[in-house]
């Protein structure tokens, strides 16, 4: 018998994202002279000749980001404002940051010395937003699903679904990572995304619980998963 736990939530009314700070996954794209040399070839062209080249760029890097409020640790400075946080490479700055933060980046990126911003041909700047985050605690985001009980059970119950009746999934194959990712805010703190994916493990456990989702196990004891037909339904409601 396998031991099943169950999330409860409060009933509340479907509701739009929180009122929340936004943060960007962002990349700015750097040139830095001394550390990249083209003209060298493929296997030659990075690195710094000097550790004098590599101190000048990382003691620029902390100058500048140190004189707007930032503190920077690190051999290159990994710059840090609050829970906005860059990790510094010759080439590329990147990281996890307050979207109002994006120009102040973007400005000190465009005034160094020892670097600047790599251009494309109309003399835009390379920055890359990969993602949106939002600074939402972990009560933000159960109330938020709880207003999609409903559609994410269907969400689960189609990820589960098999052609026939002897076909079933070994084990969750990722199918609850990706609809945690689909239904949950992208939060900036991952304790908070974690409790969204027990969440919706809890409405899984539920879904077994009452039926709609059969499990079973292969000869070497991992778990399977299957939904339930509807002929199967029906005859789970006349037993």
């Amino acid at each position: 018998m396998i031991e099943q736990t169950f999330f409860a939530f409060e009933c509340v009314e479907p509701e739009q994202k929180p009122q929340a700070e936004k943060y960007l996954k962002i990349y700015f794209d750097i040139d830095c002279p001394a550390y990249y040399h083209p003209e060298r070839g493929y296997n030659y062209s990075l690195g710094f000749d000097t550790e004098a080249d590599n101190e000048a760029f990382s003691r620029e890097i902390r100058e500048k980001f140190t004189a707007h409020g930032w503190t920077v640790n690190g051999e290159y400075g990994e710059p840090s404002k609050g829970k906005s946080t860059l990790f510094i490479h010759p080439q590329q700055v990147g990281g996890i940051i307050a979207e109002n933060l994006k120009s102040e980046v973007l400005e000190i990126l465009q005034s160094g010395k020892t670097f600047s911003m790599r251009k494309d041909r109309n003399g835009n700047p390379f920055v890359n937003v990969s993602e949106e985050k939002f600074d939402i605690t972990v009560e933000d985001q159960q109330i938020h699903l709880a207003g999609q009980v409903m559609e994410i059970e269907t969400a689960i119950i189609e990820a589960f679904r098999t052609r026939r009746r002897n076909l079933w999934w070994d084990g969750e194959g990722g199918k609850l990572d990706r609809i945690t990712a689909k239904f949950a805010i992208t939060a900036v703190d991952n304790s908070v995304m974690g409790a969204a994916y027990r969440a919706i493990k809890g409405m899984f456990n539920e879904l077994i619980h009452r039926g709609d989702i059969l499990q079973s196990q292969s000869s070497n004891g991992s778990p399977l998963y299957r939904t339930r037909t509807n002929a199967e339904k029906k005859q789970y409601a006349r037993a």
